[in-house]
């Protein structure tokens, strides 16, 4: 019977009926089955990474109890961001209002295809966690290659691999008795099918905003775990399935076993080590560290410069047997205070391609994902760590914005203590405004920043620079650059380079005032080459990388040196002259080491690998040789041989986290 009230007239009557269900189980009930499943799979997540914490507990043991809480919490966005993409769509659609016999089938349908992807789930967090402690690390780059992973189960002992296995058995036993019940629980129709339509839209939008892992902003990656975080912290926070997941997108199998792993292994570090370097560990056969040395604790400045082609420089032209196109004064000056290698080349084709060669000394080679995108999975030598480690300050400064290429988090990732992006730096004169660039800065202003917070910093200090402005379609801040018609894409790209070789006059200058010139070593060059590919020749594919390098240093006479080095030499060469002892895993070697004939360049163009050396080059596909060529007295085959034992080493140690320690 309805409930009744009495009012001051003593008149009885009904109340109404409640607008909205009494209770939360009636408000839900077309839902509960896909909150449910999405609870299943967020403790089946987080169970999983509770395990890696217990059986793998030496790998954590540097975490606070904070650290560790932090790392469960912040994992939450990560497990959410590798189950939406999976089961959103079934779960979506169990959420509809089909009503009867075929509504009963539909959910049956829908709610059994969530559970094999959760039973999948759980299978690779099994092995995820099995193997994680072989590789200290996630399965992720092993993607396209799941033989890597099966190898490195099949090796381990049996109880290692056995003992999971049933627990991962007796959870799915366990969550098939639960599934079942929840799918012949009858759910509590709404009565309005538009409006539970409505309420489960609103949940698939929730759904999509959780596969992102942030409301606003670029989608979650993984490098995003490092930022703020420790490496101990990051591989707690992160997990096997979505790491995965993302490095399906930027990876695929290659071919990367060419010689016996010791053939190669002994060719590739006969190309790579040099005199007086040592491997203390033979786990780590590429990890090396020289005899530490007194060298005063220089200061140290990377400049990564935004599309400088070589040959678009005065002093590279002479090199080439050209004429001066006069946009690069102050290169061209600086060049006669150091040493310029004219024969200096970047290692792929892109801007992110440069950053993973001259943060970490290592290439994006075919097949694998590229910093920011799932390299980092893995140990790699980083700058800022390396800096760190020999007691120096870090700042990397930036003339993009904060997030482009992820670079706040790579930043982080690589050990600087100090980042700044384009809303970071404040405008400077020439007052211009930025919208021509679309968000990030001008050359001169970050730049100008630079200095001054390097010159209030601690000594010594390691900086790492990289400017914008010459990037394509080009822009200058004054017409007093655009000293030739903007009508053509080359006027442009030479309008703008002889803007940026001035501001970067304006930094030498203010570093001289300052009084820290003197007492730094700066290296200078550039992502890849220019807009308009200046100086390409189609015979030669090294002209697809050339770029300037340069080198100023306390005590180092100036001079032109014309063998062969590239992006990859850089950190060996920091580590060199700085006299740093702390082991290092660069793909290079120092551009001041003993001359040896077998001294060459790594690069990548695209799904192809070059190798140039003094005497010739190789590119291949992997595969096949595309193309080589060899001076009389060298051999095509020799280079050939050393490109692909560098390719194996690289590929092997990186997939089985053997490169660097985690240290």
């Amino acid at each position: 019977m309805p409930r009744v009230v009495k009012d001051e007239d003593a008149f009885s009557h009904p109340l109404p009926p409640p607008r909205w269900p009494r209770r939360v189980s009636e408000v839900l009930g077309p839902f509960t089955f896909a909150l449910a499943a999405t609870g299943l799979h967020i403790v089946a997540f987080g169970v999983a990474r509770l395990a890696i914490l217990l059986f793998h507990a030496s790998d954590f043991g540097s975490l606070s109890a904070f650290e560790t809480a932090k790392a469960f919490i912040q994992g939450l966005r990560f497990d959410a961001s590798a189950i939406f993409p999976v089961i959103g769509v079934p779960l979506f659609l169990t959420m509809l209002p089909v009503t009867g016999t075929a509504g009963v089938r539909w959910r049956a349908g829908w709610g059994w295809a969530c559970f094999g992807l959760l039973a999948a789930f759980l299978f690779v967090l099994t092995l995820d966690a099995v193997y994680y402690g072989s590789v200290h690390r996630h399965a992720g780059i092993e993607a396209a290659e799941p033989g890597e992973v099966l190898k490195v189960l099949a090796t381990s002992a049996p109880a290692q691999t056995f003992f999971p296995l049933l627990l991962f058995l007796a959870a799915l036993g366990a969550l098939f008795f639960i599934w079942r019940r929840l799918l012949r629980r009858e759910p509590r129709p709404w009565g309005r099918p538009a409006l539970q339509v409505a309420a489960a839209l609103g949940l698939a939008v929730l759904m999509y905003f959780g596969e992102r892992g942030t409301l606003s902003g670029k989608r979650l990656r993984v490098v995003n775990a490092f930022q703020n975080a420790s490496a101990e912290g990051a591989n707690l926070t992160l997990n096997g399935p979505y790491c995965i997941l993302h490095s399906l997108i930027h990876a695929h199998a290659v071919r990367t076993a060419f010689y016996p792993w010791p053939e190669a292994l002994r060719e590739a570090q006969g190309t790579i080590l040099t005199a007086g370097e040592q491997v203390p560990d033979p786990e780590y056969p590429l990890l090396r560290t020289r005899a530490a040395r007194d060298a005063g604790k220089p200061n140290i400045v990377v400049i990564l410069l935004e599309s400088w082609d070589a040959s678009a420089t005065d002093v590279q032209r002479r090199e080439l047997g050209l004429p001066p196109l006069g946009c690069t004064p102050n290169f061209d000056a600086a060049s006669r205070e150091g040493v310029l290698f004219s024969r200096f080349y970047a290692c792929g084709q892109r801007s992110i391609d440069g950053l993973s060669a001259t943060l970490c000394g290592f290439p994006s080679l075919p097949g694998l994902p590229y910093l920011g995108r799932g390299l980092e999975q893995s140990s790699l030598t980083a700058l800022g760590h390396l800096g760190r480690k020999e007691s120096y300050e870090t700042w990397l400064i930036t003339s993009p914005e904060r997030d482009s290429f992820r670079t706040d988090a790579i930043a982080a990732l690589a050990g600087f203590d100090h980042f700044l992006g384009a809303e970071d730096i404040p405008p400077a004169p020439p007052i211009a405004s930025r919208d021509l660039l679309r968000g990030p800065c001008w050359d001169h202003e970050m730049y100008r920043e630079a200095g001054r917070r390097l010159s209030a910093a601690k000594r010594p200090f390691l900086a790492f620079l990289y400017t914008g402005s010459t990037h394509h379609p080009f822009f200058w801040p004054e017409e007093r650059w655009a000293k030739r018609s903007s009508a053509t894409l080359e006027n442009r790209y030479l309008n703008s380079l002889e803007y940026a070789d001035w501001a970067l006059g304006q930094f030498f200058k203010a570093a001289k005032e300052a009084g820290w010139y003197d007492r730094t070593i700066f290296i200078v060059t550039a992502d890849h080459i220019g807009g308009p590919g200046y100086g390409i020749r189609r015979e030669d594919p090294s002209t697809h990388h050339h770029v300037p390098g340069l080198v100023i240093a306390p005590g180092r006479p100036p001079g032109i040196d014309r063998r062969i080095a590239s992006q990859l030499d850089i950190l060996p060469t920091i580590a060199d002259l700085a006299g740093w002892s702390s082991p290092q895993a660069a793909l290079g070697s120092s551009l001041f080491a003993d001359n040896s004939p077998d001294r060459g360049a790594l690069c990548v163009q695209g799904s192809l690998v070059l190798r140039v050396e003094d005497g010739g080059f190789v590119l291949h596909s992997l595969v096949d040789r595309v193309a080589g060529a060899a001076d009389p007295g060298a051999s095509v085959e020799v280079i050939e041989r050393r490109l692909l034992s560098v390719t194996q080493a690289a590929y092997t140690l990186l997939r089985r986290n053997r490169l660097a320690r985690g240290d």
